[in-house]
């Protein structure tokens, strides 16, 4: 994965002697006398490492125009295979120790990252020092690889977010690189040779313009020991750093308007601002926390909620490493872009002429806190925050990020507007579907550029053992009480999940359990869906709802010290929600607008349609928001009835994960939700999923650059004896070197994106294959992944693919239950489901016990190869493929 464009960074390694050692709490950094930079950091709440490496040479900003790209080539290659290891080893080797391998490239360095059990901690660092020292980037690869980085492009370039996101950056950026073109990245990537790669990789690979870092489950100095001897060889080398021209200062407004086959306009409206090392980078943060961010923030007051004129609305300060551009975004009806547009210049003149109040900015503080927490949860997310902050300049960066954030004041906040939110440093990019016409003005870049002149001014504690046993509890009422313990970060999370969902639903009423979760947390009898949100806003919590075709419920993210508050919070909104008529029809409408939007997203969109050829009239192929149809139908009636059906104590799953006393959440659950009566759920008769005759296809078209093509069948539900071995058969298809990515991806070059996955209910499932391919490649696609599904189930998985599955299953369970949010969602999905929590935890020991036999039984039972469904939206042929066509382009 290439990210141009965003913060996000990681670093490398090199070798043999220690000089000098800096120490910060629990943090060590080491540069070795051959120039490596060395930072660990011990972490112990969970048997997890992560091992982050990387090369201190970027995309845009350290490459020379001729080499836009090369960077992100180079990346590609690093998997392909070492002096000692060939192609697609290193892939395997990760997958099969439990763990998984990926890399990115942005401005400031190019990365890669190992996540695994840190039992095996020795042999991922000596695969990921073999590949940043000896890959061999070989002549036949680079062809292939070729193709799928430009598979990448495309893909991305068909996501109309991403898609304005680089406009706006063509636009504000005409010396520095970040402005290169769509174009002018293709045409050099189409010209690089394995002659320029190798070169680029033997200059810049080595340890004196390298970093690692190494987070998790480790002793500091056994980790520098063996960081020491894998890199004892490498030798420094001279670097000549090339460093794209600065962008001059924008001296007028600059408006793009563009069109594409995309459903909603969206809107983007950029600011350049300094670097994340200037002190004014914390005052734009807070500026942007409260402009747009948050249920409370203004946009999503005025311009969302009170006026309607959006679907989504948000802002941020990217904060990059040569400078930053602050960004407003939104999704909207085309004939709303003038009015919204004025809606947003009136926010931000609002926040120039005077401070914002003393509780705003309290709240905005109390929101980068936890969303600061929340990003230091895993060992991943805190390897990368010390990475990026080591090439700016100190590994401390982010650490001391909240506490620079406490030192902004209200009048900074007020000077940062005036001085970098003006008309002379504004750009602007409309996004609008083709041939729109805009009943009450006919809009345009000029139209768009006069309303902003008229109206812009231009002024860690370890756990326990005891605390990783999780606790069930029956309440009084009936309601069921998990309780986990995890002191390592303050946070806790909290899910409240009631059976339920769309297996409920019928096609008339689809999307009433969505429509009403949504409006549950939009206020109680005596919270206003504004009051609401400041007081979440206030506590620093996250009140987000969830809705899937087994249950209806809601996550809540808070600091440890405000839990009582926020239980007693959610109890209100699950006993005595409004259900306002108003924000019913505010909710109706997002949703619907959403349902449009979806059909832009290539990729979820094509899974929805294999599920409806897969499950065909049972309930698991209606999709959990409804049609525009169905919702439409409901009101506050339905939205009551259904309601008090499914939010019984009873059935009443809470599952506590975090920094918690047991028994006095115990006590705070008890009394939150003592009102609350069982009851009995409706029945429920659901047909079996019946194959096709003969295969079923659900085919969309659409102006796109690529065709998106999901094969599915029945598989066996969550509850299932299959469901564990079905899995392993599932890991030899899918990651990074699998069957499915060494023979469509590298060998045949047909994607950039290609995998397969269980979706699994507790009552069946749909086994998918998804790849994202050129429109004259299709049919070669759909062959490549039944020429695979039919390989395994002829001749099973060979002994090495069956050792190498169950060991990564087994070991990446620990990778992906790092957060207390994953593990509290799934403790209460599964109890919710009937299958019951202790799953969960025996999902390990039952991965353990499959057998080859198993594996083999359950690919012939299920791998019906002439009874198959298949799930499209065609793209157009490659030489009609417009070049107004939508998309992200995170090259």
């Amino acid at each position: 994965m290439n990210v141009i464009r965003v913060l996000l960074a990681v670093g490398l390694i090199a070798a043999t002697v220690l000089v000098g050692t800096s120490t910060a709490e629990d943090m060590t950094r080491v540069v070795l006398d051959n120039g490596l930079t060395v930072i660990v950091k011990e972490a112990h709440a969970a048997p997890v490492v992560a091992i982050l490496s990387g090369a201190k040479v970027g995309s845009a900003v350290t490459e020379p125009e001729s080499l836009i790209g090369i960077s992100h080539f180079v990346e590609h290659m690093y998997f392909k295979g070492t002096e000692s290891r060939g192609v697609g080893q290193i892939a395997q080797e990760v997958h099969g120790l439990g763990g998984y391998l990926n890399g990115f490239t942005y401005p400031g360095g190019t990365n890669y990252i190992i996540i695994l059990p840190s039992r095996h901690f020795d042999l991922g660092l000596e695969i990921q020092a073999d590949a940043m020292m000896h890959a061999t980037i070989p002549e036949e690869a680079v062809d292939h690889e070729r193709e799928v980085v430009l598979h990448e492009e495309k893909a991305a370039l068909d996501n109309p977010w991403g898609y304005s996101w680089v406009k706006l950056y063509e636009l504000a950026f005409t010396e520095h690189h970040y402005g290169v073109t769509i174009e002018e990245y293709e045409d050099v990537l189409a010209n690089l040779t394995r002659e320029d790669l190798v070169s680029w990789y033997q200059t810049y690979y080595k340890p004196n313009n390298m970093i690692v870092a190494v987070v998790g489950d480790v002793e500091t100095e056994d980790v520098l020991a063996k960081v020491r001897k894998v890199y004892r060889e490498a030798e420094p080398g001279e670097i000549a750093f090339f460093r794209s021209p600065p962008e001059p200062e924008q001296e007028g407004m600059r408006v793009g308007w563009y069109e594409g086959d995309i459903e909603y306009s969206f809107l983007r409206i950029g600011f350049h601002t300094p670097d994340v090392n200037h002190e004014d980078s914390y005052a734009l943060d807070v500026l942007a926390t409260i402009l747009g961010q948050g249920r409370a923030s203004r946009l999503q007051r005025v311009v969302k909620e009170e006026k309607g004129l959006v679907t989504s609305i948000g802002s941020y300060n990217s904060t990059d490493l040569d400078e930053s551009v602050f960004t407003v975004f939104a999704e909207l009806e085309s004939q709303n872009l003038g009015e919204a547009l004025d809606a947003v210049v009136e926010e931000i003149e609002q926040l120039k002429r005077s401070p914002v109040s003393v509780g705003e900015l309290r709240q905005a503080r109390a929101q980068v806190e936890t969303e600061h927490r929340m990003g230091n949860e895993t060992v991943e997310d805190q390897a990368i925050w010390l990475i990026i902050g080591e090439q700016y300049g100190d590994y401390r960066l982010f650490d001391r990020f909240y506490e620079r954030i406490q030192r902004v004041t209200r009048e900074d906040v007020r000077r940062v507007a005036q001085k970098y939110l003006t008309v002379d440093n504004c750009t602007v990019v409309a996004y609008v579907p083709t041939g729109e016409t805009v009943p009450e003005q006919d809009l345009s870049a000029a139209d768009l550029e006069g309303r902003l002149s008229r109206t812009m001014a231009s002024v860690a504690v370890e756990p326990s053992p005891d605390e990783w046993v999780t606790e069930k509890v029956n309440l009084d009422n009936g309601i069921t009480l998990l309780l986990k313990e995890n002191h390592a970060v303050p946070l806790v999370s909290v899910a409240i999940l009631a059976p339920g969902g769309v297996k409920y639903e019928r096609e008339s009423n689809n999307g009433i359990s969505n429509l009403m979760q949504e409006v549950l947390v939009k206020g109680t009898e005596k919270r206003s869906a504004e009051k609401l949100a400041d007081e979440l806003a206030a506590l620093g919590a996250a009140l987000e709802p969830h809705v899937d075709h087994e249950y209806v419920g809601c996550l809540l993210n808070i600091g440890s010290e405000n839990l009582e508050d926020g239980v007693e919070i959610l109890a209100d909104i699950v006993l005595h929600p409004a259900f306002d008529p108003k924000e019913i029809e505010k909710e109706k409408q997002e949703i619907a607008a959403e349902i449009r939007i979806g059909k832009s997203q290539l990729l979820s969109h094509s899974l929805e349609l294999c599920d409806q050829a897969v499950y065909g009239g049972h309930p698991y192929g209606l999709a959990v928001e409804g049609s525009e149809e169905s919702i439409g139908r409901l009101g506050q009636a339905d939205l009551r009835a259904w309601h008090r059906k499914f939010y019984l104590a009873n059935t009443l799953v809470v599952a506590v994960v975090g920094d918690i006393d047991r028994e006095a959440v115990e006590a705070i659950v008890e009394d939150a939700f003592a009102p609350m009566r069982p009851g009995k759920l409706p029945k429920l008769r659901l047909r079996p999923t019946e194959r096709p005759e003969i295969p079923r296809e659900i085919a969309e078209a659409q102006e796109k650059r690529q065709t998106h093509l999901v094969v599915g069948m029945p598989g066996p539900g969550i509850g299932d004896p299959d469901y564990y071995a079905f899995q392993v058969l599932n890991d030899a298809l899918t990651g990074m070197g699998s069957r499915l990515f060494v023979n469509l991806r590298d060998a045949k070059g047909l994607a950039y994106t290609v995998f397969s996955y269980l979706d699994a209910h507790a009552d069946g499932a749909a086994f998918k294959i998804y790849i994202g391919t050129d429109p004259l490649q299709e049919e070669e696609a759909k062959a490549g992944i039944l020429e695979e599904l039919r390989a395994v189930r002829d001749e099973g998985l060979t002994k090495e693919e069956f050792a190498r599955g169950r060991k990564h299953l087994i070991g990446s369970r620990d990778v992906r239950l790092q957060t207390n949010s994953s593990q509290a969602l799934l403790y209460a999905r599964t109890e919710a489901m009937g299958i019951g929590f202790e799953v969960v935890d025996l999902y390990q020991e039952r991965i353990a016990g499959v057998t080859e036999e198993d594996v083999a039984r359950v690919a012939k039972k299920y791998l019906d190869l002439d009874r198959y469904s298949v799930g499209v939206v065609r793209g157009a042929a490659a030489e009609a493929a417009g070049a107004t066509q939508g998309g992200a382009a995170t090259r």
